[in-house]
Formats: C-alpha cells, sequence, structure tokens
C-alpha cells in the first residue's frame, strides 16, 4: 500500500502503461513490502495541489548558457524523497495540454525572429529538470518500479518543505550579439561616411577639372579669335600691299611705256636727222662738185657766179635752220631725258622707299607675331603643363580613391561576409534552441499528458481502493464480529 507511484520515463519503458498497471501495483504482490497502516488522506497529502502550470523558455546567449536566478520558495505541499534516492516532483494539469497547433504557433519552424525564445505554458514548478544529455536536452529522473521505499524512509505529509518553482523569467538579448551588431553597425556607417567623402572629393576634383577645361577652351579660343583677327589683318595688308604694288608696277610700266615711247620717237628723230645728215652729205658732196664744177667754170658768166653764190647761200642757211633745229631736238632731246630721268628717279626712290617701309613694316609684324606666338606658345605649354599636372593630380588621387575604395568595398565585403556566418551561425544556434525548446516542450507535454494519465489512474485506483478498503472494513467488522462470537461461543462453552 506504500509503493510510490510510478511515471513514464522518455524512453518509453512504460510509455504503454495503463490504469490496470497501477491498480497492479497497487494491490499487486503483497510479497514486496509489509502493509503499514495508513488512511487516505495521508496519501492524498503526498500529492500537489493543482494549480496552472507555468514553464518559462528564455534564449540562452551563444557563448555559455548563464544559470537561471533562484527562484522564489512557494507553499505547495510534495513528496520530497530522500536523499539516497531519486525523487519524483511532479504537477498535475486540471485540463490537457496544449496541442500541436499552439506549439507550431510558437515555434514555427520557417520562420526567424529576431528573439531566440519566448514564453510557454506548461507544468514545471514541482517538475525537476532533468540532466543535460549528449544531444543538449534535459533528462527527467523517474524512480524505478522496483524501488519501494519503506514507511521509516517516507516523512510524513506534515513535514513536506516548500517546493521552490522559478518565476518566469522575461526573455534577455544577447548582449555579445547586440555589441558586435553595434560595432559592425558602425564600421559600416564609418565606411559609408569615407565613401561619401571620397565620393565628394572626387566630384570636387571632376568640378575642378570641369572649370579648368572651360577656362582652357575659352583661353584656347581667345588665342584662335586673336590670331584669325592678326590672321585676317596680315591678309587684308598683304592684299592692300599688294594692290599698291601692282597699281605702282601698272604706274612704272607706264611710265617705262612712255620712256620708250620717247626714246622710239627719239630713234625715229635720230634716223630723221641721219637722213639729213646723209642728205646734207650728199649736198655737200653736191656744192663740193659744184664747186669744182664752178672753179672749172671760173671765167664764165657772173649770172652763174650769182647763181652759186645763192645757192650757197641757200645752202648755208639751210644747213644753219638744220643746225638750230638739230640744236633744239638736242636740247628738247636732252630736257625730256632729263625729265625721263627725274620721274624715273623719283619712281625708283618712292618704290624704294614703300618696298623698305612695306619691309620694315612685314618685320615689324613678324616679329609682333613671333613674340605673341611665342607667348602663347608658352602660355599653351603652361596650360598644358598645368593640365597635365592636374591630369597627373586627378589620376594619383583616382589610384588612390580606387585603391581605397577598392580596400573599403573588400572590408565590406569580408566584414558582410563575416556578418553574414555571424548571423548563420546565431540563427543556426538559435534554430538548434528553438528545436530543443520545442522538442523540450512536446517532452513537457508528453509527460503532462502521462502525468494528466496517471493521475486519472490514481483517480481510479482511488476509488478501487476505497471500495476495497470498505470491503477490508466490512471483512474486518465480520472477522471482528466473528471473532467476537467466537469468543462467546467458547466461554459459553
Amino acid at each position: 500500500m506504500d509503493d510510490d507511484f510510478d511515471l513514464p520515463d522518455e524512453g518509453g519503458n512504460t510509455s504503454g502503461a495503463t490504469g490496470a498497471s497501477f491498480i497492479d501495483q497497487l494491490f499487486g504482490d503483497s510479497k514486496k513490502s509489509a502493509p503499514r497502516a495508513s488512511t487516505f488522506d495521508d496519501i492524498l497529502a503526498s500529492v500537489p495541489k493543482q494549480r496552472k502550470p507555468t514553464v518559462t523558455f528564455q534564449d540562452p546567449p551563444i557563448s555559455s548558457p548563464t544559470p537561471p536566478a533562484a527562484p522564489p520558495a512557494t507553499s505547495t505541499p510534495a513528496t520530497v524523497s530522500p536523499p539516497s534516492q531519486p525523487s519524483t516532483k511532479m504537477e498535475s494539469r486540471s485540463s490537457g495540454g496544449p496541442s500541436s497547433s499552439l506549439l507550431d504557433s510558437l515555434f514555427p519552424t520557417s520562420s526567424l525572429g529576431s528573439s531566440g525564445g519566448g514564453d510557454f505554458g506548461g507544468a514545471e514548478g514541482s517538475l525537476r529538470r532533468r540532466p543535460a544529455s549528449a544531444s543538449g536536452g534535459p533528462r527527467m529522473a523517474v524512480p524505478s518500479r522496483d524501488r519501494q521505499p519503506s514507511q521509516a524512509q517516507m516523512p510524513p505529509p506534515s513535514a513536506a518543505p516548500a517546493i521552490q518553482t522559478p518565476e518566469p523569467v522575461p526573455a534577455r538579448s544577447n548582449p555579445a550579439t547586440d555589441a558586435l551588431l553595434a560595432e559592425k553597425d558602425r564600421e559600416i556607417e564609418q565606411l559609408r561616411r569615407e565613401l561619401s567623402s571620397l565620393r565628394y572629393e572626387k566630384s570636387e576634383d571632376q568640378k575642378t577639372i570641369l572649370e579648368l577645361r572651360r577656362k582652357l577652351e575659352f583661353t584656347l579660343e581667345d588665342h584662335q579669335r586673336i590670331l584669325n583677327h592678326l590672321h585676317e589683318e596680315q591678309r587684308a595688308e598683304m592684299k592692300e600691299m599688294s594692290r599698291r604694288h601692282e597699281q605702282e608696277l601698272d604706274d612704272a610700266r607706264r611710265e617705262a611705256g612712255k620712256s620708250t615711247e620717247i626714246l622710239n620717237d627719239i630713234r625715229k628723230h635720230e634716223s630723221s636727222i641721219d637722213n639729213i645728215e646723209s642728205k646734207m652729205d650728199t649736198l655737200n658732196q653736191t656744192l663740193t662738185f659744184l664747186k669744182d664744177s664752178m672753179q672749172t667754170m671760173a671765167g664764165r658768166e657772173e649770172d652763174v657766179d650769182k647763181i652759186v653764190k645763192m645757192a650757197e647761200q641757200q645752202a648755208s642757211e639751210g644747213v644753219q635752220r638744220l643746225e638750230m633745229e638739230k640744236k633744239n631736238w638736242e636740247s628738247k632731246k636732252n630736257d625730256s631725258l632729263l625729265k625721263m630721268e627725274e620721274e624715273m628717279e623719283k619712281m625708283r626712290k618712292t618704290y624704294a622707299e614703300e618696298i623698305v617701309q612695306g619691309r620694315k613694316w612685314l618685320e615689324e609684324e613678324r616679329r609682333r607675331l613671333h613674340i605673341e606666338r611665342v607667348a602663347f606658345q608658352e602660355e599653351q605649354a603652361a596650360i598644358l603643363d598645368l593640365i597635365e599636372q592636374k591630369k597627373e593630380e586627378l589620376d594619383s588621387h583616382k589610384n588612390e580613391f580606387l585603391n581605397r575604395e577598392h580596400d573599403l568595398l573588400i572590408r565590406v565585403v569580408n566584414e558582410k561576409a563575416l556578418f553574414e556566418q555571424q548571423r548563420k551561425d546565431f540563427e543556426r544556434q538559435r534554430n538548434a534552441d528553438v528545436n530543443r525548446l520545442r522538442e523540450e516542450a512536446e517532452h513537457l507535454e508528453k509527460c503532462l499528458t502521462q502525468v494528466e494519465n496517471a493521475r486519472r489512474a490514481f483517480e481510479r485506483a482511488r476509488k478501487e481502493y476505497d471500495q476495497k478498503n470498505e470491503q477490508l472494513n466490512d471483512m474486518k467488522n465480520m472477522l471482528m464480529e466473528y471473532e467476537q462470537a467466537y469468543r462467546r461461543d467458547r466461554k459459553t462453552s
């Protein structure tokens, strides 16, 4: 009658036990232990009172699980086994355990929340935690059926100590994970700030390059306009000088034509003078012939002398007239030649002066254009050097920016990969913890179901015990009556 009430363990050794097994244990072999005088109230005193079960599962940290805080003591009475034997702390439930839908809603397999665990309604109050097994889940210590503590080892109901039930502990966040996430967020924010600063510097460099390019284009356009204007002025002046030169050449040609005409006239006059001289020669010859003929005819008539004198006088007058005409013509010729030479000399001097002035102007313009070209080339070379320097600086800044960006991208990728790995490890650990907690909850649900079945079997056994106890009392009364009757019969006999 003083046997402990066995509960099925998680290994399934007594999972198929029914109420009849408990009845067999209660009213089975009487050779296991000696019967003792006990009442049903003593047995009921060892059963804990029914209360609402509260089981809290919190997400332990990844690094090392922290032991739960010591729960406050309650006044719930329960049966405590002696130190030498494992005790069974159990709690009855008034209703059935949570269904599988409640478990699925509390521990979904597909969702990955930020918190690692939550509160789950179960029976833990007086149930002792099982020692950690190799799989990580707690195991529940269940006493063997063969162990039957004696009456001396069973404490009285009044001496039952208070059972400490753990209070629900609110879910706490993992400080290591939060610190790691905060550090990663700070590093990512710093990398973003560095990337934004590098982008800003790159945009400023691009703006500076565009401004320098615009200035260079404006300077090149100004120099090109100046060069075009100078070329146009030079072409206009060259055209004007060519026109003036052509005009002077035309004037020189006209003067040369006039001089050739004068020379032709002079040649004509000279040819006419030559003709006159030839005629004068023939006339002189004729006169000499006449003189000779007249000398031969000296004695001839005086009329002939007069004719000869008149002819000589006419010839001398003609010769004088011809001499005067020749002198006039020579004087005119000399005057015209002098005028022509003066005009030619004047034209030559004017042309030489104009050529000298044109050459001087050309030399000055050439010198000025050369100076401007040298200055433009120097300025262009300086601008090109500045552009090359800026380009080299831009290339160096670009390479540095690309290197820094590459390093930052590598760091970001590495940090992201590390963060993803840590997140996956954290999720894997969390999923493992969730699965473990779910398995524990299911196991507790099974245990609570088995406890409920055991309670119901115990109720049935109690009723049968009451009936048999009544029958036993009746039998005792009958035996006592029989004994009294037997004694009375012996006394009377």
